[in-house]
């Protein structure tokens, strides 16, 4: 039996096409945007944007690749909840650690604050997608509403940290360099 004789999940196919592409489409971008701020990034007193730079980085991956389970012909039902299950349990795990990281540094900043609702709603999202994977385990396909809440979830969030990270980078790069850029 495989994914294509579960009934409904034909249905989905261009869904998990466009999450995939522009999954993929933004880890591209935030590829190329670090790439060219790479001395803010790596600056010693700036690691937490190391930090929401994998945090983003990863939120795409998940993203891209769920889809992309999706869109392989032939796979049984099982295995794919198997898998969007692992996934779950990875995302929940990493955003438990980042939460109770910006708690312990007592961090209520704008930033803080933000990276905080950042973990909570990929907490939310692995819940999402645990229960979108128990169906998935049974056959059903009712509860795909819940993997697709997750995956929104988690795409927001990363699209959300990709901002934000623009918005620091830039700004740091005003208090480490002030006189960079300007003409004399």
């Amino acid at each position: 039996m495989n994914v294509d004789s579960i009934p409904g999940l034909d249905h989905w196919h261009d869904f998990f096409l466009m999450t995939g592409t522009a999954a993929v489409t933004l880890v591209g971008l935030l590829f190329v945007a670090l790439s060219f701020n790479l001395d803010v990034v790596l600056h010693e007193s700036k690691t937490h944007l190391l930090g929401l730079a994998r945090q983003t980085f990863l939120g795409f991956l998940y993203v891209l690749f769920i889809s992309l389970l999706f869109l392989i012909p032939g796979v049984p039902p099982r295995m794919l909840g198997a898998q969007i299950l692992v996934f779950a349990v990875f995302i929940t795990i990493h955003a438990l650690r980042g939460g109770i990281n910006v708690i312990r540094r007592r961090d209520f900043t704008r930033l803080g604050r933000f990276m905080l609702f950042r973990n909570i709603s990929s907490v939310v999202s692995g819940i999402f997608m645990v229960t979108a994977a128990r169906a998935l385990l049974k056959r059903d396909t009712r509860d795909l509403a819940f993997l697709v809440s997750g995956l929104l979830m988690i795409f927001g969030v990363s699209s959300g940290s990709a901002w934000t990270m623009l918005v620091e980078v830039g700004k740091m790069k005003a208090e480490l360099w002030p006189d960079r850029g300007k003409t004399s």
